[in-house]
């Protein structure tokens, strides 16, 4: 049976006023801007997200990864991007690139997700599960896995 151990949400600094006016400009696209204010302004624009995952089968995908986004459609919720292979201790690069992790019975994963919501649960592929507040993104997951700016 498949499991998961959320190890840290980690900040990723960037220009926050930059994604906020993305997703403004998504929200007031499908017509509610004015209704999601409470909800915009808990997002946290992006984040590194270290999970465990344990007797995982052929099914997981780390692409399963995702949070449910207020009032929009299924399928314009964010998704895991970036992912890393870790070392169990997560020190070390193990393999990264799209689909490194997809398929693999366990291990410690990371993956980058824009406009996380610390009060919402995230969803993958068996289920959902709550991480830990999140902290400021170490120095040496900065050097491990830098953030590709999409």
């Amino acid at each position: 049976m498949a499991s998961i151990q959320p190890i840290a949400v980690h900040e990723v600094p960037c220009n926050s006023t930059k994604m906020r006016q993305e997703i403004d400009a998504f929200y007031e696209s499908e017509n509610l801007l004015n209704m999601t204010e409470s909800y915009r302004s808990r997002l946290i624009p992006l984040v590194l997200v270290e999970v465990v995952v344990s007797g995982a089968d052929e099914r997981f995908d780390v692409g399963d990864f995702t949070q449910e986004m207020e009032l929009a459609d299924e399928e314009t919720w964010q998704v895991a991007y970036e992912e890393a292979f870790l070392s169990p201790d997560g020190q070390a690069l193990v393999r990264r690139d799209i689909g490194c992790a997809d398929a693999v019975s366990g291990g410690r994963i990371c993956f980058y997700f824009h406009f996380y919501d610390p009060a919402r649960p995230m969803l993958w592929t068996y289920g959902e599960f709550s991480c830990p507040p999140p902290t400021p993104l170490p120095t040496h997951l900065a050097k491990l896995v830098p953030y590709p700016p999409i």
